[in-house]
């Protein structure tokens, strides 16, 4: 068991809070393309569990293994955006943490969630499980799980929780209208967090190997569990 840092942007942690977002979903990515990917790999081997497997080559070879990012059983800090009250009141000692996803907290300067330590923290989430699919695999449950939910633009509010269409075509570049939900999760919230220069290998189009992490909110460990440091 280890305990990890991970990051959610601020809609994100506003999902978990609400106990709306109970799935989160990562590339495998370490330094291996799509083509290459066999699929998730059990290996006879008990340390191999559960990695993913890479074939060298196009034309075969040996299988290498990616470790998951996480574990069955790991705890997870989560990082969000960020500040702590020693901007305001001067002092040198640590205080109150004030978080964007909070409501009715306003900041001059806010700090990015990579930088939150681990003492910052107050969401911690245990993994249930971790998995391998492709990104498109995701169901409408999935997205449900993933806290995602979304008002199409071509959609017009007629009372105060009812929509109906627009008569005539969407004037989106995007036509919502048409789309399934787990098409607007990938146009909508996954490409928003690839760059652009990386959409046509990772962005929802490309369809990439993705791992499926299921958690649950917990409370913050005991000392004393190990922590892996990891470059997030």
């Amino acid at each position: 068991m280890s305990i990890k840092p991970i990051l959610f942007n601020t809609e994100m942690v506003k999902a978990i809070l609400a106990g709306k977002k109970t799935v989160t979903r990562r590339l495998v990515k370490e330094g291996t393309t799509n083509k290459f990917l066999l699929g998730q790999c059990i290996a006879g081997d008990k340390k191999d569990i559960g990695k993913v497997g890479f074939r060298t080559n196009i034309w075969g070879g040996t299988i290498s293994y990616i470790n998951p990012p996480c574990n069955v059983g790991d705890v997870l800090y989560v990082r969000e955006t960020w500040q702590d009250d020693r901007l305001y009141s001067h002092s040198d000692t640590p205080g109150q943490y004030f978080y964007k996803a909070d409501k009715d907290i306003k900041c001059e300067k806010w700090r990015p969630s990579i930088h939150m330590p681990k003492e910052a923290a107050r969401i911690w989430l245990k993994v249930i499980s971790v998995r391998v699919e492709k990104l498109q695999d995701i169901t409408e449950e999935g997205v449900s799980e993933e806290g995602f939910g979304f008002v199409p633009p071509c959609l017009t509010l007629v009372s105060e929780d009812t929509y109906c269409d627009l008569d005539g075509p969407c004037t989106s570049p995007i036509k919502y209208c048409d789309m399934t939900m787990k098409e607007l999760f990938g146009y909508e919230l996954w490409n928003s967090t690839v760059s652009k220069k990386d959409l046509n290998e990772y962005g929802w189009d490309a369809n990439p190997y993705v791992w499926v992490i299921e958690f649950d909110r917990c409370n913050k460990p005991k000392e004393g569990l190990h922590e892996q440091k990891r470059n997030d």
